[in-house]
């Protein structure tokens, strides 16, 4: 008997997921999750009535993109201590999973905003050119030609997700369509927020 493991019940088990690594981030990382973000949102300058709106999206930043002393992010804690859990899970389960080993904040231009539901977008990778299908519902008021920054989370098969909101930029930054500034690969946090500190 052969089992189809469709998309409603991939991104059902991504989220509870995603959930359940949130809880985890929160019980055991929770200093080194809030003095992060405190950095980071000191670093920008960003307004203090800005700042709730911010806060989620930097959580997932620094679940995903901060490294300890011995290299590790919290997802990799996560994934260590949940190994037994994980072990016997579908293999596209496995695989989306593996991908977000790889995660790094970006920045996008919209290129089709919203169909008709408001939630399916185009968005376009500015320094590596790539094109992407997003599910978006945290942002329902993007325009074609918005230039965006966060974390695209994949959820299988080129279809990506949003966890959070995303940080809207400045349109007129030269130096994110400069192809020469391509070492803004954004492998570090440090980097990221070089970027948007022109950007914002």
């Amino acid at each position: 008997m052969n089992v189809v493991y469709d998309r409603d019940k991939l991104t059902e088990e991504l989220y509870g997921i995603l959930d359940d690594l949130l809880f985890f981030a929160k019980e055991h990382y929770r200093v080194r999750l809030y003095k992060k973000i405190e950095w980071m949102i000191l670093q920008l300058g960003i307004r203090e009535d800005f700042q709730g709106g911010l806060f989620k999206s930097f959580i997932w930043i620094v679940i995903f993109c901060d490294r300890d002393a011995d290299g590790l992010t919290i997802y990799q804690h996560y994934l260590n201590k949940r190994r037994n859990c994980l072990e016997g899970i579908n293999i596209k389960l496995r695989n989306v999973l593996f991908s977000w080993l790889e995660l790094r904040p970006g920045f996008y231009r919209v290129t089709e905003a919203g169909n008709r539901s408001g939630s399916i977008f185009i968005f376009q990778d500015v320094i590596h050119q790539r094109i992407s299908v997003v599910y978006c519902n945290h942002y329902p008021s993007l325009k074609n030609e918005d230039l965006i920054s966060g974390l695209l989370m994949p959820f299988g098969e080129d279809f990506y997700c949003t966890i959070s909101s995303l940080i809207e930029v400045n349109t007129d930054t030269p130096i994110l369509l400069d192809k020469d500034s391509k070492q803004a690969d954004m492998k570090s946090l440090k980097e990221y927020i070089r970027i948007m500190k022109l950007a914002l």
